[in-house]
Parts: C-alpha cells; structure tokens; sequence
C-alpha cells in the first residue's frame, strides 16, 4: 500500500506540472481510487484468510494468490493508463 500511496502522490505532482484537462484528471483519479480499492480489498481478503485458518490450506494460499494477483494486473493497466494519459504532457518537455 506505501508503494501504490508513493506512486499515487508523484502522479498527482506531476499532473499538476504539466496541462491537464478536466476528463484526464477524472481518468486519473478513477484509476489511483481502482488500484488503492483493490489493495485494500486484497488486505482485507488475506486477513479474514488467516483469521479463519492458522494452518497452511492450499486454498487459502489460491484465495490470497488469486487477490493479489488481481491488484497486480489493474495495476499493470494504471501504469498503462498514465502513460497513455502522460505521453503528450511529457513529450512537450522533450
């Protein structure tokens, strides 16, 4: 979660540095709202795992596995979202 906070605050910097219309920053938002959701989510899901078992289960480790790698893919399409959101921004200062 302190990464995604980490990446979430230098994005927000960014996009203040550099012309932003309204609808980008909606995308934006949206996006940083999805992935910080979703790690919340896959916490909750793991906790509630190991509230409910102590021992290891095969399942249990699909369930924590299965969360964490829906956090791992949104998170792959947010990077892909900035950069298409930040390409042109960007490219001015190049």
């Amino acid at each position: 979660m302190q990464y995604h906070l980490a990446a979430a605050a230098a994005v927000i910097v960014l996009a203040l540095l550099v012309p932003f219309p309204l609808w980008k920053w909606v995308v934006l938002l949206l996006t940083i709202g999805m992935v910080l959701s979703l790690e919340l989510l896959n916490t909750a899901l793991e906790k509630t795992v190991d509230l409910v078992t102590e021992q290891y289960h095969p399942l249990a480790e699909k369930a924590k596995d299965a969360a964490a790698a829906g956090v791992f893919i949104f998170t792959i399409t947010a990077v892909i979202i900035g950069i298409l959101l930040f390409a042109e921004p960007v490219s001015v200062w190049l």
